[in-house]
Order: structure tokens, then C-alpha cells, then sequence
């Protein structure tokens, strides 16, 4: 859920300006206008959608107004308006987390691997070019860790990753969970200042997608099996060195 999402981390730094929206449109629209005379770019996204369906440009009041449905939810979130590009292009960055659990406990693990999607369209103020993944022709990096661009990159990972989910821990643990795991994928988005931005997190990410991307998703779908599932099912400590532990 897009909504509960922002409703647990909207008060951190590292979240873009955002409002939530469920019947108060009105309480919403006299928020921004009193920070900004409604002077910013806005996405507007539907909860519980996928795969970047569901989502509106909002550049005014009209924008927003015809968008909204009463008794739905929606999350309104500014955009980052001084994005890092790549040769004029904007991109997002995209990381793993692996939640995995049994009847007594459970932990988070980071995956270190990630990667860049990059349009191939020029930037400007335009939905196929600021909502990244609503675009088939985008391409996708793999970071290479030993790029100091990485380290920038990790470091803020980690932290934001640790701070936000260590909020609702209590939210993720149900103590009725049998043996399992999930893979959840964080979307993240760098600007000039160096910067991360947590964007948000998605419950089922797509895998195999990309040719460019095709190994390191093997490798992730061989550390799920062999580094997590095989020591779940024996009762043993995961432990690998692509996995970082979080919680």
C-alpha cells in the first residue's frame, strides 16, 4: 500500500514533500497552496497499483481535481525538482531487500547489487520521462561497486533502509507467520546535491525484464534459494556476503 507507506514515513527527511489523500482534497489542495501557491510539479499515484499503472502528472489544481475519486486513496508527491542525470537523462535507482521470518522472529537483508534505469529521453517536465518505468526503452546499469558512485550511493541506502524500517518492525512481524520469505524492491532517486531520496517500495518486483539485467537477476534468484531458503528450512543463521543485514 502506497498510502500506508507514506502514512508510516512521510516525516523523514529522505521522503519527498507528500500528502495523502482520502476524502480531504480540499484540506490538501490549501496545504500546498499556503507552502507554495500550488507552484510545483506533482505525481499522483493510486494505492495498491503496480508497475507504474495508476499513476497522474499533476502541474495545477484542475490536474489534481479530475484525477481524484472519492473514497479512494491516492498519495500526492512532489517531484525531486533537481534530479542527477546521466548525459541529460533522468534515472532511478533500484535495490533488493529480502524480509524473511519464521514463528519466533524475523530479519531484513539488503541485496548489495543494484542498478541504474535510465530513459532514454532527454529530460523534461513530462510523465513518460519522469515516471521512468512507464517507458520500454529504458536503459538499465548495473552499479559497479567499486565506482565511488556506488559508495555514495550504499551508504545512504543503509541508513535510510535502517531508520525507516526499523519504525514498523512492528507492523512487518506477525508472530502467526510460518517459515518464508519475501523480496520487496526500494526505488530510489539521486539529486545534484548527491542526495537519496526514497521513493518507494514495491511488494512484488518484476524480475527478467531487462536482457542487461539478466545475470544479476539469476544471481539474486540463486541467493534466495541457496543463502535463504536451504538455512530457513534447516534452522541456520543466514549469513552471505551479498546480503546485508538491517533488522
Amino acid at each position: 500500500s502506497k498510502y500506508e507507506f507514506h502514512k508510516n514515513f512521510k516525516e523523514f527527511k529522505f521522503i519527498p514533500e507528500t500528502y495523502l489523500i482520502y476524502n480531504n482534497i480540499n484540506e490538501v489542495i490549501n496545504k500546498i497552496d499556503k507552502i507554495n501557491n500550488f507552484n510545483e510539479i506533482y505525481l499522483l499515484k493510486k494505492d495498491c497499483v503496480e508497475f507504474s499503472k495508476g499513476i497522474y502528472l499533476i502541474k495545477n489544481k484542475k490536474d489534481l481535481l479530475k484525477n481524484v475519486i472519492n473514497d479512494k486513496r491516492y498519495v500526492l508527491q512532489k517531484i525531486i525538482p533537481n534530479p542527477k542525470l546521466i548525459n541529460n537523462c533522468k534515472f532511478d535507482i533500484r535495490f533488493y531487500i529480502i524480509f524473511t521470518y519464521d514463528s519466533n522472529s524475523y530479519k531484513l537483508y539488503l541485496y548489495y547489487e543494484g542498478f541504474i534505469r535510465k530513459s532514454n529521453l532527454n529530460y523534461s517536465i513530462n510523465f513518460n520521462n519522469i515516471v521512468i518505468n512507464s517507458n520500454n526503452n529504458n536503459e538499465y546499469i548495473v552499479l559497479d561497486k567499486k565506482n565511488n558512485f556506488y559508495n555514495i550511493i550504499i551508504n545512504q541506502v543503509i541508513h535510510i533502509l535502517k531508520k525507516s524500517l526499523n519504525k514498523i518492525n512492528n507492523i512487518l512481524f506477525n508472530e502467526n507467520h510460518l517459515k518464508g520469505y519475501h523480496l520487496l524492491g526500494c526505488d530510489f532517486i539521486l539529486d545534484n546535491n548527491d542526495k537519496l531520496w526514497f521513493l518507494e517500495m514495491n511488494h512484488y518486483p518484476t524480475l527478467y525484464n531487462n536482457p542487461n539485467r539478466k545475470k544479476n537477476d539469476q544471481d539474486l534468484i540463486n541467493i534466495i534459494l541457496v543463502e535463504i531458503i536451504e538455512p530457513l528450512l534447516e534452522n541456520k543463521k543466514i549469513n552471505s556476503p551479498k546480503l546485508f543485514e538491517i533488522i
